[in-house]
């Protein structure tokens, strides 16, 4: 027993609190990072790669079709205006040249 009160008892205490800060700071950037890239359907747990037209929303090959799109799209305008008209303004302005 006295071994093992020499290994974990004398260590110092920001080694294990340091130990568990970077545990929790990684844990908290995958859960960022699959929040920033999962496919915006509600209930849908799959990664995003396919971009929405006029909208900041991706959605997975299963949510692929139009059907979604324009239901997302329609969510997208409700919830965000003036996001809405402006990336729908710029897309406009970008075909036009």
């Amino acid at each position: 027993m006295s071994i093992w009160n020499e290994i974990f008892i004398n260590q110092p205490v920001w080694v294990s609190n340091l130990s568990n800060l970077t545990s929790i700071t990684v844990l908290g950037a995958v859960i960022g990072l699959y929040r920033r890239f999962n496919c915006n359907q509600h209930m849908c747990l799959r990664i995003g790669r396919h971009k929405v037209d006029g909208t900041t929303y991706h959605t997975c090959a299963k949510h692929l079709t139009d059907e979604f799109h324009s239901a997302l799209q329609k969510q997208h305008a409700h919830k965000h205006p003036e996001q809405h008209r402006f990336l729908n303004s710029a897309e406009k302005k970008l075909s036009r040249i």
